[in-house]
Protein backbone atom coordinates (compact mmCIF):
# COMPACT_ATOMS: atom_id res chain seq x y z
CA UNK A 1 0.00 0.00 0.00
CA UNK A 2 1.65 3.57 -1.29
CA UNK A 3 2.83 5.49 1.54
CA UNK A 4 2.54 2.81 4.56
CA UNK A 5 4.59 0.98 6.33
CA UNK A 6 4.39 -3.19 5.39
CA UNK A 7 3.25 -3.82 8.89
CA UNK A 8 1.02 -1.03 8.84
CA UNK A 9 -0.51 -1.59 5.90
CA UNK A 10 -1.75 -5.22 7.08
CA UNK A 11 -3.30 -3.82 10.16
CA UNK A 12 -5.05 -1.57 8.57
CA UNK A 13 -6.01 -4.86 6.11
CA UNK A 14 -6.82 -6.67 9.31
CA UNK A 15 -8.84 -3.86 10.58
CA UNK A 16 -10.98 -4.13 7.31
CA UNK A 17 -11.74 -7.79 7.72
CA UNK A 18 -11.29 -7.99 11.50
CA UNK A 19 -15.03 -9.04 12.65
CA UNK A 20 -14.24 -7.89 15.96
CA UNK A 21 -14.23 -4.11 15.64
CA UNK A 22 -16.35 -1.87 13.27
CA UNK A 23 -15.39 -2.16 10.38
CA UNK A 24 -13.93 1.21 8.67
CA UNK A 25 -13.19 1.23 5.20
CA UNK A 26 -13.69 -0.87 1.87
CA UNK A 27 -10.90 -2.34 0.14
CA UNK A 28 -10.04 -1.41 -3.64
CA UNK A 29 -7.44 -2.90 -5.60
CA UNK A 30 -5.27 -0.49 -7.67
CA UNK A 31 -1.90 -1.94 -8.71
CA UNK A 32 -1.26 -5.66 -9.79
CA UNK A 33 1.84 -6.81 -9.47
CA UNK A 34 3.25 -7.81 -12.64
CA UNK A 35 4.63 -11.02 -10.99
CA UNK A 36 0.90 -12.17 -10.01
CA UNK A 37 -0.60 -14.45 -12.01
CA UNK A 38 -3.91 -13.37 -14.08
CA UNK A 39 -6.05 -17.03 -12.00
CA UNK A 40 -4.01 -15.19 -8.84
CA UNK A 41 -5.55 -11.37 -9.95
CA UNK A 42 -8.81 -12.82 -10.70
CA UNK A 43 -9.11 -14.58 -7.81
CA UNK A 44 -8.81 -11.44 -5.55
CA UNK A 45 -10.18 -8.90 -7.17
CA UNK A 46 -13.08 -11.94 -6.49
CA UNK A 47 -13.00 -12.00 -2.77
CA UNK A 48 -11.77 -8.00 -2.92
CA UNK A 49 -15.59 -7.58 -4.92
CA UNK A 50 -17.68 -10.11 -2.37
CA UNK A 51 -16.07 -8.45 0.90
CA UNK A 52 -17.15 -4.54 -0.81
CA UNK A 53 -20.50 -6.11 -1.26
CA UNK A 54 -20.79 -7.20 2.69
CA UNK A 55 -18.92 -3.45 3.67
CA UNK A 56 -21.29 -1.52 1.86
CA UNK A 57 -24.53 -3.96 3.17
CA UNK A 58 -23.04 -2.84 6.54
CA UNK A 59 -23.09 0.86 6.14
CA UNK A 60 -21.69 3.73 3.81
CA UNK A 61 -17.95 3.63 4.27
CA UNK A 62 -14.99 5.47 2.60
CA UNK A 63 -12.45 3.30 0.09
CA UNK A 64 -9.06 2.94 0.90
CA UNK A 65 -7.30 1.77 -2.25
CA UNK A 66 -4.61 -0.83 -1.90
CA UNK A 67 -2.26 -2.57 -4.49
CA UNK A 68 -1.72 -6.04 -5.09
CA UNK A 69 1.65 -8.21 -4.48
CA UNK A 70 2.44 -11.72 -3.92
CA UNK A 71 2.31 -10.77 -0.09
CA UNK A 72 -1.10 -9.12 -0.43
CA UNK A 73 -2.87 -12.16 -1.64
CA UNK A 74 -1.06 -14.69 0.91
CA UNK A 75 -2.00 -12.32 4.06
CA UNK A 76 -5.79 -11.73 2.38
CA UNK A 77 -5.96 -15.36 1.77
CA UNK A 78 -5.60 -16.13 5.36
CA UNK A 79 -7.82 -12.84 5.91
CA UNK A 80 -10.70 -13.67 3.92
CA UNK A 81 -11.01 -17.11 4.79
CA UNK A 82 -10.56 -16.12 8.56
CA UNK A 83 -13.30 -13.18 8.37
CA UNK A 84 -16.20 -15.46 6.29
CA UNK A 85 -15.28 -18.36 8.83
CA UNK A 86 -16.33 -15.60 11.71
CA UNK A 87 -19.00 -14.63 9.66
CA UNK A 88 -20.32 -18.26 9.61
CA UNK A 89 -20.21 -19.18 12.89
CA UNK A 90 -22.61 -16.12 14.07
CA UNK A 91 -24.80 -16.96 11.62
CA UNK A 92 -24.84 -20.44 13.00
CA UNK A 93 -26.61 -18.75 16.05
CA UNK A 94 -29.02 -17.41 14.49
CA UNK A 95 -31.41 -20.24 15.66
CA UNK A 96 -30.20 -19.69 19.56
CA UNK A 97 -31.15 -15.88 18.76
CA UNK A 98 -34.64 -17.06 17.40
CA UNK A 99 -34.68 -19.24 20.17
CA UNK A 100 -34.76 -16.64 22.39
CA UNK A 101 -37.48 -15.00 20.75
CA UNK A 102 -35.82 -12.71 18.14
CA UNK A 103 -35.54 -12.93 13.92
CA UNK A 104 -32.28 -12.17 12.09
CA UNK A 105 -31.97 -8.11 12.12
CA UNK A 106 -32.57 -6.16 9.58
CA UNK A 107 -31.28 -2.63 8.07
CA UNK A 108 -27.92 -1.83 8.81
CA UNK A 109 -26.95 -3.47 11.93
CA UNK A 110 -22.80 -3.10 11.91
CA UNK A 111 -21.72 -6.73 11.93
CA UNK A 112 -19.60 -6.67 14.89
CA UNK A 113 -22.93 -5.62 16.83
CA UNK A 114 -24.11 -8.71 15.40
CA UNK A 115 -21.61 -10.55 16.61
CA UNK A 116 -21.21 -9.26 19.93
CA UNK A 117 -25.09 -10.16 20.34
CA UNK A 118 -25.32 -13.90 18.82
CA UNK A 119 -22.22 -15.37 20.39
CA UNK A 120 -23.04 -13.89 24.15
CA UNK A 121 -22.84 -16.81 26.39
CA UNK A 122 -25.76 -15.89 28.37
CA UNK A 123 -28.46 -15.51 25.27
CA UNK A 124 -31.19 -15.57 27.42
CA UNK A 125 -34.65 -14.46 26.88
CA UNK A 126 -34.47 -11.83 29.69
CA UNK A 127 -30.92 -10.59 28.33
CA UNK A 128 -31.50 -10.57 24.81
CA UNK A 129 -34.89 -8.59 24.99
CA UNK A 130 -32.26 -6.05 27.09
CA UNK A 131 -29.91 -5.96 24.76
CA UNK A 132 -32.27 -4.83 21.53
CA UNK A 133 -34.46 -2.45 24.15
CA UNK A 134 -31.40 -0.67 24.49
CA UNK A 135 -30.28 -1.07 20.92
CA UNK A 136 -33.20 0.40 19.32
CA UNK A 137 -32.65 3.26 22.30
CA UNK A 138 -29.61 4.18 21.46
CA UNK A 139 -30.41 3.81 17.68
CA UNK A 140 -33.08 5.41 17.05
CA UNK A 141 -32.33 5.67 13.01
CA UNK A 142 -32.13 2.00 13.30
CA UNK A 143 -35.55 1.81 14.64
CA UNK A 144 -37.13 4.78 12.07
CA UNK A 145 -35.73 2.92 9.06
CA UNK A 146 -37.59 -0.35 10.19
CA UNK A 147 -40.78 1.08 10.51
CA UNK A 148 -40.48 3.67 6.84
CA UNK A 149 -39.39 -0.06 5.20
CA UNK A 150 -42.85 -1.60 6.51
CA UNK A 151 -45.13 1.28 6.09
CA UNK A 152 -43.37 2.30 2.48
CA UNK A 153 -43.24 -1.78 1.17
CA UNK A 154 -46.31 -2.63 -1.59
CA UNK A 155 -45.96 -6.29 -0.07
CA UNK A 156 -47.78 -5.16 3.44
CA UNK A 157 -50.17 -2.39 2.36
CA UNK A 158 -52.44 -4.60 3.52
CA UNK A 159 -51.62 -3.97 6.86
CA UNK A 160 -50.61 -0.54 6.53
CA UNK A 161 -53.37 1.14 8.44
CA UNK A 162 -53.00 -1.11 11.34
CA UNK A 163 -49.22 -0.62 11.32
CA UNK A 164 -49.57 3.12 11.20
CA UNK A 165 -51.94 2.76 14.41
CA UNK A 166 -49.36 0.56 15.99
CA UNK A 167 -46.92 2.47 15.43
CA UNK A 168 -48.34 5.23 17.46
CA UNK A 169 -49.54 3.42 20.24
CA UNK A 170 -46.19 2.26 20.56
CA UNK A 171 -44.83 5.89 20.57
CA UNK A 172 -47.54 6.17 23.64
CA UNK A 173 -46.06 3.35 25.44
CA UNK A 174 -49.31 1.32 24.98
CA UNK A 175 -47.92 -2.23 24.32
CA UNK A 176 -50.88 -4.06 25.30
CA UNK A 177 -52.87 -2.24 22.08
CA UNK A 178 -49.72 -3.41 19.11
CA UNK A 179 -48.96 -6.88 20.60
CA UNK A 180 -52.29 -8.66 19.12
CA UNK A 181 -52.33 -6.46 16.21
CA UNK A 182 -48.37 -7.03 15.09
CA UNK A 183 -49.02 -10.65 15.10
CA UNK A 184 -51.85 -10.33 13.14
CA UNK A 185 -49.93 -8.91 10.72
CA UNK A 186 -46.89 -11.20 11.28
CA UNK A 187 -49.14 -14.14 10.56
CA UNK A 188 -50.85 -12.16 7.38
CA UNK A 189 -47.30 -11.52 6.17
CA UNK A 190 -46.49 -14.97 5.69
CA UNK A 191 -49.83 -16.47 5.08
CA UNK A 192 -51.07 -14.24 2.77
CA UNK A 193 -48.20 -14.72 -0.16
CA UNK A 194 -47.27 -17.64 0.16
CA UNK A 195 -50.75 -19.29 0.92
CA UNK A 196 -49.84 -21.06 3.76
CA UNK A 197 -52.08 -22.26 7.39
CA UNK A 198 -49.75 -21.21 10.27
CA UNK A 199 -52.28 -22.79 12.35
CA UNK A 200 -51.14 -25.86 11.44
CA UNK A 201 -47.76 -27.15 12.88
CA UNK A 202 -47.45 -29.56 9.72
CA UNK A 203 -48.14 -27.38 7.32
CA UNK A 204 -45.58 -24.68 9.20
CA UNK A 205 -43.26 -27.12 9.12
CA UNK A 206 -43.43 -28.22 5.50
CA UNK A 207 -43.22 -24.79 4.06
CA UNK A 208 -40.40 -23.92 6.06
CA UNK A 209 -38.29 -26.86 4.56
CA UNK A 210 -38.98 -26.34 1.11
CA UNK A 211 -37.73 -22.73 1.50
CA UNK A 212 -34.29 -23.87 3.84
CA UNK A 213 -33.39 -26.64 0.97
CA UNK A 214 -34.04 -24.04 -2.16
CA UNK A 215 -32.60 -20.90 -0.18
CA UNK A 216 -29.26 -19.09 -1.33
CA UNK A 217 -26.89 -18.59 -0.71
CA UNK A 218 -26.04 -19.93 2.58
CA UNK A 219 -27.25 -16.84 4.42
CA UNK A 220 -30.21 -17.43 3.61
CA UNK A 221 -30.82 -20.59 4.72
CA UNK A 222 -29.66 -19.10 7.96
CA UNK A 223 -32.25 -16.54 8.01
CA UNK A 224 -35.09 -19.19 6.73
CA UNK A 225 -33.97 -21.41 9.88
CA UNK A 226 -34.14 -18.72 12.22
CA UNK A 227 -37.63 -17.31 11.44
CA UNK A 228 -38.71 -21.25 11.46
CA UNK A 229 -37.55 -21.68 15.13
CA UNK A 230 -38.98 -17.45 15.76
CA UNK A 231 -42.55 -19.32 14.54
CA UNK A 232 -42.46 -22.52 16.44
CA UNK A 233 -41.66 -20.25 19.90
CA UNK A 234 -44.65 -17.95 18.93
CA UNK A 235 -46.88 -19.96 17.05
CA UNK A 236 -46.51 -23.03 19.97
CA UNK A 237 -49.49 -24.39 21.76
CA UNK A 238 -49.15 -23.52 25.48
CA UNK A 239 -50.88 -23.93 28.43
CA UNK A 240 -52.55 -20.40 30.01
CA UNK A 241 -51.37 -22.07 34.22
CA UNK A 242 -47.60 -20.94 32.69
CA UNK A 243 -45.73 -17.88 32.50
CA UNK A 244 -44.10 -17.79 29.21
CA UNK A 245 -40.99 -15.30 28.58
CA UNK A 246 -41.60 -15.34 24.53
CA UNK A 247 -45.63 -14.49 23.35
CA UNK A 248 -47.80 -17.16 22.01
CA UNK A 249 -50.57 -16.55 19.51
CA UNK A 250 -52.60 -18.67 20.53
CA UNK A 251 -53.05 -17.45 24.23
CA UNK A 252 -53.04 -13.76 23.04
CA UNK A 253 -55.83 -13.62 20.41
CA UNK A 254 -57.97 -16.04 22.26
CA UNK A 255 -57.97 -13.89 25.13
CA UNK A 256 -55.90 -16.51 27.80
CA UNK A 257 -52.63 -14.14 28.41
CA UNK A 258 -52.37 -11.00 30.44
CA UNK A 259 -51.84 -7.91 28.51
CA UNK A 260 -50.08 -6.49 31.31
CA UNK A 261 -46.75 -9.24 30.34
CA UNK A 262 -46.67 -7.21 27.06
CA UNK A 263 -44.10 -4.69 27.11
CA UNK A 264 -41.34 -2.70 24.83
CA UNK A 265 -39.58 -5.49 24.31
CA UNK A 266 -42.08 -7.62 22.50
CA UNK A 267 -43.76 -5.20 20.57
CA UNK A 268 -40.05 -4.36 19.13
CA UNK A 269 -39.32 -7.66 18.71
CA UNK A 270 -42.92 -8.44 16.63
CA UNK A 271 -42.14 -4.96 14.22
CA UNK A 272 -38.71 -6.82 13.69
CA UNK A 273 -40.33 -10.32 12.82
CA UNK A 274 -42.43 -8.61 10.36
CA UNK A 275 -39.63 -6.30 8.99
CA UNK A 276 -37.52 -9.91 8.71
CA UNK A 277 -40.44 -11.55 6.91
CA UNK A 278 -40.12 -8.76 4.09
CA UNK A 279 -36.50 -9.20 3.80
CA UNK A 280 -37.10 -12.68 3.50
CA UNK A 281 -39.94 -11.94 0.95
CA UNK A 282 -37.57 -9.73 -1.12
CA UNK A 283 -34.72 -12.94 -1.10
CA UNK A 284 -37.25 -15.59 -2.67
Amino acid sequence: MKGLSQETSYRILGTVICIRTRVQFIIVPVLIEPKVTIMEKAKAQSQLQIVSQVMTRLGQLPVLKVDIDRKFLVDFEKIFDQAFKVADNAFSRLELLAKAGWTFPPGNMPFPDFQELVMRDDLTVEATDRWFVDYYAAEESEFDALTKTLLTSHELSTWKLLLEQCMGAYKREEYAICVPSLLSVLEGSMAVPWDIKFQTKAERDKFFQRKIDHARPKTNRYRWRSMHVFVDEVFTSASSNRKDPILKRDLILHGKSDPADWGKADCLRLFQAIASVLELYKRA
